[in-house]
């Protein structure tokens, strides 16, 4: 039986949902919010910061099935320091789901076109051609606390 359609909200209408997200952060990005890292115990307070609607940074969340969490994202004025000139950020794209993926992408793109934006970035693994599939550009390269990742844009216009 195929999954049922998914329905994207913004983080400030299920704030219920951020202990589930803490523990995604910190088993997704474990190089920065896991023990070791540089922001251990602050995935929650960054996840909290980002409950906006007409101002960055906001998150959207993914349900399927009513109210099952199968994807989140956030779009951000900055997340790789290697590009401080680039706004604004497609981040912390999680998801748990096949239809998640993209309903989330496009919904971040709707929403920097929402809020005055020409362009929309973001930084994915190399080798990853997901953003390819969206229509998005490689511009460039960078490198994370995972590695190697690709920097991409979205024209918007």
């Amino acid at each position: 039986m195929p999954a049922s359609p998914v329905r994207v909200v913004s983080l400030c209408d299920r704030p219920d949902l951020v202990p589930e997200l803490v523990r995604w952060f910190e088993s997704e990005w474990a190089p920065y919010y896991g023990s070791d890292g540089p922001g251990v115990g602050t995935a929650e307070r960054d996840i909290r910061n980002c409950c906006n609607r007409n101002a960055l940074p906001l998150a959207l969340v993914a349900l399927e099935d009513g109210d099952r969490l199968v994807g989140t994202a956030s779009l951000k004025a900055d997340s790789l320091g290697t590009h401080p000139q680039l706004t604004p950020w497609l981040a912390a794209l999680v998801t748990k789901s096949d239809g998640a993926e993209a309903a989330l992408v496009q919904a971040i793109e709707t929403e920097a076109r929402r809020l005055g934006f020409d362009a929309v970035y973001t930084g994915m693994d190399e080798g990853s051609p997901v953003m390819l599939q969206f229509g998005w550009s490689v511009i460039g390269q960078s490198n994370s606390l995972r590695g190697r990742i690709a920097v991409f844009e979205k024209s918007l216009a």
